[in-house]
């Protein structure tokens, strides 16, 4: 999509990922910010109703229940709602969905503005602008950061030098490579023409000349504001600021989640507490006795048996605690060393073969029973086993037998036999399955 926007002469802007989108990109071409998403929804959802006639017969649900569930934030908004706000605020949509398709304009009657936006998958949209629009934008955001930080800030001409150097000035950032100094502020150093006042704290000098604090971070190769600041200070680059934030709070809403301990099961992750060390293992499966568990640790590469005792489960976001209710799944790794002979191999197909012809499903070959093939249903209750016997992708541990390969996926289900017999080689206290 981008690169065919930019044949257009044309560039997409990310917006927020969530069900906001629409109404945030709505504000932000007509109001210049986005912080306006919350009372255009409103505003939408009023007008729909106020002219009801119009738009009831385009919903295929109860209009009353449609706009109550409008009103949710949480609620992702369509092509009805483009119509209800270009009614509202006399503005065209353009929306571009495929490369291969022409967009679909909304428009209405004496129209005095186009709101451009690409759809980038059900109904998430981000804003679609020129590219001499984009250039207006860098420059009109530099000249606010400017105001911002030499005014508000007074930082002065300062601010201007240090964007040439932090973005532009190469020596500078070799100068800032090879730097090992970590002190902003402790550290002296002699800047011509920069006369300090000894009488006073050095903290209170900070706070007295701000800019003196941009002269010494410059001299030490040290960057006196972020690196994102200085980019909106320069008028050409953009940078996006409201996806940013929407990302910074979306990063530490995350943080504060509520973590939760899972239950000990396969694919749940734990540290491993063997001989005064700790490792990180996975949960392969737990034996009936409940005592003894089947771990793959990660940093040995093995699989192996432990007690449960020496077990410490890993807490997990409150999401991921339940994977049969459409949380993330768990992980359970293959095997580093797979154990077993070709004529194991070939019992367990002949079994495989020989449960599908008994199996009451069975039906011609039609209905042929896939032993790699995970069968999930939220009417039935299954096994933890079985529900969480899903093999880790990507896996950085693969069998001899195949070559290791980056992205290399296992689809080899897990073996249940362990569940009656506990492999009896031991090494150092811990149960090592054979061959390993």
């Amino acid at each position: 999509m981008d690169g065919f926007l930019n044949c257009l002469g044309l560039y997409r802007s990310d917006v927020a990922k969530d069900s906001s989108s629409l109404f945030r990109v709505v504000s932000e071409q007509l109001f210049y910010t986005q912080v306006h998403h919350v009372k255009l929804r409103e505003r939408c959802v009023e007008y729909m109703e106020l002219h009801r006639n119009i738009f009831e017969p385009l919903i295929n649900e109860d209009f009353d229940e449609y706009l109550q569930k409008l009103r949710d934030p949480q609620e992702w908004a369509g092509e009805v709602e483009m119509k209800a706000l270009s009614l509202k605020y006399k503005v065209d949509f353009v929306v571009y969905y495929d490369i291969s398709k022409p967009p679909l304009k909304i428009k209405t009657s004496s129209s005095n503005q186009t709101i451009s936006l690409a759809c980038t998958g059900g109904n998430r949209y981000d804003c679609v602008y020129s590219k001499s629009d984009l250039s207006t934008l860098a420059f009109c955001q530099s000249i606010v950061y400017e105001v911002l930080y030499k005014n508000v800030f007074e930082l002065g001409s300062d601010v201007d030098v240090a964007v040439e150097k932090m973005l532009h000035d190469k020596a500078y950032s070799k100068q800032r490579r090879n730097n090992l100094l970590c002190h902003f502020f402790r550290e002296s150093c002699r800047i011509d023409g920069v006369v300090e006042d000894q009488n006073l704290p050095e903290d209170d000098q900070s706070y007295k000349n701000p800019r003196l604090d941009i002269r010494k971070a410059l001299a030490q190769g040290i960057p006196p504001f972020p690196y994102k600041v200085a980019k909106t200070l320069d008028p050409g680059i953009y940078r996006n600021v409201e996806f940013d934030m929407w990302n910074e709070k979306r990063k530490e809403e995350q943080k504060n989640e509520q973590f939760v301990i899972p239950k000990l099961e396969p694919g749940v992750k734990c540290k491993v507490h063997i001989n005064k060390d700790v490792y990180i293992g996975h949960v392969q499966d737990i034996f009936n006795d409940c005592e003894n568990v089947s771990i793959y640790i990660e940093e040995l590469c093995k699989r192996c048996v432990v007690s449960s005792s020496v077990l410490e489960v890993v807490p997990v976001p409150a999401y991921k605690a339940l994977t049969w209710q459409g949380g993330k799944t768990y992980k359970v790794y293959s095997d580093g060393m797979q154990s077993g002979s070709d004529a194991e191999r070939s019992r367990s197909k002949k079994n495989a073969k020989k449960h599908q012809e008994h199996s009451p499903t069975h039906n011609g070959g039609n209905n042929s029973l896939k032993p790699n093939a995970i069968a999930r249903s939220n009417s039935l209750p299954v096994a933890s086993s079985q529900r969480n016997c899903i093999l880790r992708s990507n896996s950085l541990y693969s069998s001899p037998q195949m070559p290791r390969k980056k992205g290399h996926s296992s689809s080899t289900p897990i073996n249940h036999k362990s569940k009656h017999s506990v492999p009896k080689e031991v090494r150092n206290g811990v149960n090592f399955l054979p061959g390993d």
